[in-house]
């Protein structure tokens, strides 16, 4: 049996498949390590998400192959599904199909102890079966991810994702989700994370959608609580945000809502089937419900005919939102894509891409601040992930519901829930202290806030 070494580049669902990926290895008796020079196999699962994870990807199985020469390199995932040939160099290059035959691939490698040619099927997705994807650990972490949904039935003009996961929604169905979580739950993981490429879109091909999923997940007995990834606007409805009142403790006040820009212009030539009034309305809706409701969210600045008036209104709009995070992307010319003729013709300078990058990511420091010290003072229930020292010192971290940061000076279990009350804030999150059960009794109003007792 082989030692094996599985490296994951960006996103859940990515993740999610190289936690399936170790335990059918393990099953078959190979032992995964930690660091790839440990390994007699490397599997990079890829990213192409933007053109620089394309580039990443092929950086790394170089760097990987130059520091070890007898590794065997396996490349699948989403940059070799769509750029096979910019792999050809390692020892199997395939697509995200591939990663369900991984067992194969390892075993034919080490029998042959030779490079394996393979073609990379374009149109796999049409017989993807989701429900033979299923974990039962998701090792070292507290947190755990649950894959429901593959595919991308929208067409942004920017986006080569549907070309690499397909355009044809997949979803598992709910009775494998159920029995999937169930099973996590039992191990003792206090959050799933519900992820998919398009997981608004759950359900759609099953007859049933996301809203019914969560309804019969968060029935489930025991203590832990749900978190969902990221989620277009235009999938967000009102019976899904009555989910978070009718489950104040089992789902997490957070959503990762791409609004991508915030001019309307902008939005149309992205595709996106949203105007910035209504991805207003739903944040509007959602702090109703909690008034810190936490939405992260994702900006593409330098969009080809992005002009300075469209930047200073997504600037606008970002401060009016007070998001708790922004990922920001410069502009990838994808080709194959609608926006990459657009951008032949209309590019933004780089110049001006980098510098909108900049100014945004300023700004966003400055709104996440503010969003934090709201927070300050008010219970929060926190997940404690890591506790560390240092000489005498102790630091315990985790998050809360609202998918803040929280950094306790005390030595604390790990993976377990605690109320913390943030006292100061930091660049990178809130600091905590823990809060005394004589101090606070828990009074969740229509705002959904907690009050200390006076």
């Amino acid at each position: 049996m082989s030692n094996i070494n599985i490296i994951t580049l960006g996103c859940k669902v990515n993740q999610y498949e190289s936690e399936w990926m170790k335990e059918k290895l393990r099953e078959k008796g190979h032992k995964i390590v930690p660091f790839y020079f440990d390994a007699d196999i490397v599997v990079l699962n890829t990213c192409t998400v933007t053109s620089e994870s394309d580039r990443k990807s092929r950086q790394l199985a170089r760097k990987i192959k130059r520091t070890n020469p007898d590794t065997k390199v396996v490349v699948i995932g989403c940059s070799s599904q769509l750029n096979q040939d910019s792999f050809a160099e390692f020892d199997f290059v395939g697509g995200n199909e591939e990663k369900k035959k991984i067992v194969e691939i390892v075993e034919k490698l080490i029998k042959n102890n030779s490079k394996i040619s393979n073609e990379v099927r374009k149109e796999y997705y049409l017989f993807d079966k989701l429900d033979e994807m299923f974990i039962n650990n998701f090792e070292g972490k507290t947190r755990a991810f649950v894959k429901v949904e593959d595919g991308c039935d929208q067409f942004c003009t920017y986006c080569a994702i549907r070309y690499a996961r397909g355009n044809v929604i997949r979803s598992k169905s709910p009775e494998i989700v159920e029995r999937e979580v169930s099973e996590l739950v039992s191990k003792d993981y206090k959050e799933i994370v519900i992820t998919g490429i398009n997981l608004g879109r759950y359900g759609k091909e099953l007859g049933t959608n996301l809203k019914e999923l969560l309804r019969r997940l968060l029935e489930i007995k025991g203590e832990f609580r749900l978190r969902l990834s990221s989620i277009n606007p235009d999938d967000i409805t009102d019976e899904l945000i009555e989910l978070f009142g009718i489950y104040p403790e089992k789902l997490c006040r957070h959503l990762h809502i791409s609004l991508q820009n915030g001019s309307d212009k902008v939005l149309k030539a992205m595709g996106r089937r949203y105007s910035v009034n209504e991805f207003v309305d739903v944040v509007y809706r959602l702090r109703k419900l909690d008034p810190l409701f936490s939405i992260t969210t994702d900006i593409i600045v330098g969009f080809p005919s992005e002009t300075d008036e469209d930047f200073e209104q997504t600037l606008q709009l970002c401060s009016f939102m007070k998001f708790s995070k922004i990922h920001i992307f410069r502009f990838s010319p994808r080709k194959g894509t609608p926006a990459y003729e657009l951008w032949k013709k209309r590019k933004v300078p780089e110049r001006i891409v980098k510098e909108r990058a900049q100014i945004l990511e300023e700004h966003m420091r400055v709104i996440r601040t503010s969003y934090f010290g709201e927070h300050l003072g008010k219970i929060r229930k926190v997940l404690l992930e890591k506790s560390s020292q240092e000489n005498d010192s102790f630091l315990s971290t985790g998050f809360d519901e609202y998918y803040i940061p929280h950094f306790i000076n005390e030595r604390l279990a790990e993976n377990t829930f605690i109320n913390s009350i943030p006292i100061s804030i930091t660049e990178e999150g809130v600091i905590s202290r823990v809060a005394c059960e004589c101090e606070w009794a828990m009074d969740r109003n229509k705002a959904g806030e907690y009050f200390h007792l006076k």
